[in-house]
């Protein structure tokens, strides 16, 4: 599976065992998890991007990184802050 699938498939797999996952603590390391394999995925790509091929479906081009980077760090961020509301759930 490439890196780029994997980015997709993670937050939505996380959500699908959070879904299933009946412990609150499960379910807080299940999110924690998701954004840092998020955060780890998206920086492999800044030191090895794939070749975008015109049959592929997903490429990452510089200015696609760059907000990738920024939602990755924003979703890591919002779950770290996230945590807090979680808590008194």
């Amino acid at each position: 599976m490439s890196v780029l699938l994997a980015l997709v498939l993670t937050p939505a797999a996380a959500g699908c065992a959070a879904f299933a996952w009946s412990s609150r603590g499960g379910r807080h390391a299940i999110l924690l998890l998701a954004a840092a394999a998020h955060l780890a995925m998206t920086a492999w790509l800044w030191w090895d991007r794939p070749a975008v091929s015109p049959q592929s479906w997903l490429g990452v081009d510089a200015a696609g990184l760059l907000f990738l980077t920024i939602a990755s760090v924003l979703f890591s961020a919002a779950a770290v802050y996230g945590l807090g509301y979680l808590r008194d759930e």
